[in-house]
């Protein structure tokens, strides 16, 4: 059985691949842990300048895998936020660089895992999105708070509000992404290379300056509980079931009955 997380090494660059191409690299609590723990041990190695992170086949991420928690309850879906969130922290406070390459799609955990990312260069077929709304959830690995850092607040809202993608040529007029290329990963080792030459204590010290200039913590940590509540209301177990049963959602049938009425 093939790894769901295969590291490679570039001379000082490391490579984490998500490597599940039959679910187009659905995340599972094992590819979080396996994540957070070369990201951190990459982060701790010296020798280590950049890491690297892209996805097999067609796609970067899809998401969650939600059949994997879908039937274990409340704390089973807080936990598998939990990992996620950790490694997308490994991810922002590395002490080295982190970069996207991006195709295909890059949606919500995928895309989140991309956004904690310093950089992301993409390629011409990626498509980026947070589709939690049609599951009556929200984004829970900093999609909320990530994306308005980056594009503003009414740019992010309308991306989140309706689900909508982008493709590579609209994220990067947006300025989610650095880069469109035809091979994202060559151009991401590309990128990396521009710095190898100044010293990793300076660029590890500005990564942490411009990272912590506002109070992410405070958004993510109420992003979080958010998220919690949703998954436990009406709406979001309708959306996560119609989801698993390949329907579309019934959301009409749990909504207050003054919304009804209106």
């Amino acid at each position: 059985m093939a790894e769901l997380i295969e590291i490679g090494h570039d001379g000082n660059i490391t490579t984490v691949l998500m490597n599940r191409p039959e679910k187009l690299n659905a995340l599972t609590e094992d590819m979080f842990v396996t994540m957070t723990q070369e990201i951190q041990r990459a982060s701790e190695d010296t020798a280590v300048r950049a890491v690297v992170i892209a996805g097999s086949s067609k796609a970067f991420s899809v998401g969650a895998d939600i059949k994997g928690y879908v039937d274990d309850g409340l704390d089973a879906f807080v936990h598998f936020q939990r990992l996620g969130r950790a490694m997308n922290n490994a991810i922002a406070v590395a002490a080295v660089p982190v970069i996207a390459a991006v195709e295909g799609f890059a949606l919500g955990g995928g895309f989140e895992i991309a956004l904690a990312c310093d950089f992301i260069v993409a390629g011409p077929n990626a498509r980026f999105g947070l589709p939690e709304v049609k599951l009556g959830l929200l984004p829970g690995g900093g999609g909320t708070q990530r994306l308005p850092r980056i594009i503003g607040r009414q740019q992010a809202k309308a991306l989140l509000f309706t689900g909508d993608t982008l493709d590579a040529q609209t994220a990067l007029e947006q300025g989610v992404v650095l880069a469109v290329a035809e091979d994202p990963r060559a151009a991401a080792r590309q990128l990396v290379r521009r710095f190898l030459q100044w010293p990793r204590r300076a660029i590890a010290a500005m990564k942490q300056a411009v990272n912590e200039a506002s109070p992410l913590e405070t958004g993510l940590a109420l992003e979080h509980q958010s998220l919690v509540a949703l998954y436990q209301s009406p709406e979001g177990q309708e959306g996560i079931r119609a989801f698993v049963e390949k329907r579309p959602p019934r959301f009409e049938a749990h909504r207050p009955s003054d919304q009804k009425r209106r």
